[in-house]
């Protein structure tokens, strides 16, 4: 079954590279996201790219799991697709008992409210996650993963101890929602730091500088 979710999706997603007329001197780059090429073709250029790899915050996440042969997951394809064959952080999605995918909820609604988007996705989820027994549903967002822990609770669901959600961003309101969902926190600060330690130098060669992202409340 994992397998066949690499072959409809990691051939597609990851292929496509952005077409640049000029050369960026300093970007916030998602690495891990696109080929080695592309970030080689950039610094030779001389930019500057400052960035984390969400495979290897993701990576973190798994490794955490104990008994992954019986961990059945659920997870947003465009996490999904960060993950190429061979590596391995796909090594260690094959050990677990079950991994499936659901379509990312947001991708043409960024102007909708998250909660709600989360709310509907947890409704049409239900009868899936109830026939599954999932142990982690994986979302994009801490909104949605707020979203989704509302509807399952509802619908009997004890949270985390029927079932969890990782959510993403660790936003500044996350301690004051009902339920303590683990996060993904994205660098921020080490990122503008990075910056700006960039910018008082002189003169710079194109380098990459890789910031940590950090898994919280696991």
């Amino acid at each position: 079954m994992f397998q066949s979710q690499f072959q409809r999706m990691n051939g597609s997603a990851l292929s496509t590279q952005p077409q640049f007329s000029t050369v960026v001197r300093k970007w916030s780059f998602p690495f891990g996201i696109h080929e080695d090429s592309l970030e080689k073709e950039l610094t030779r250029g001389g930019s500057q790219l400052i960035g984390f790899s969400k495979e290897k915050a993701y990576t973190q996440f798994f490794k955490d799991f104990t008994a992954p042969e019986k961990t059945r997951i659920l997870m947003d394809d465009k996490i999904f697709a960060l993950f190429k064959a061979g590596t391995q952080m796909s090594k260690i999605c094959e050990s677990f008992d079950r991994l499936d995918t659901y379509p990312n909820p947001q991708s043409d609604k960024l102007d909708q409210n998250p909660f709600l988007i989360g709310e509907k996705l947890a409704h049409m989820l239900l009868t899936r996650i109830r026939e599954q027994h999932y142990d982690f549903i994986l979302t994009s967002s801490d909104r949605i993963a707020q979203g989704m822990a509302a509807v399952l609770e509802e619908a009997g669901f004890s949270i985390p101890k029927d079932i969890n959600l990782l959510g993403f961003d660790k936003i500044n309101s996350l301690p004051y929602f009902k339920h303590a969902l683990p996060t993904i926190e994205v660098p921020i600060q080490p990122m503008i730091d990075e910056l700006l330690a960039t910018l008082k130098k002189q003169k710079w060669n194109g380098n990459s500088f890789r910031v940590e992202a950090n898994l919280i409340g696991t």
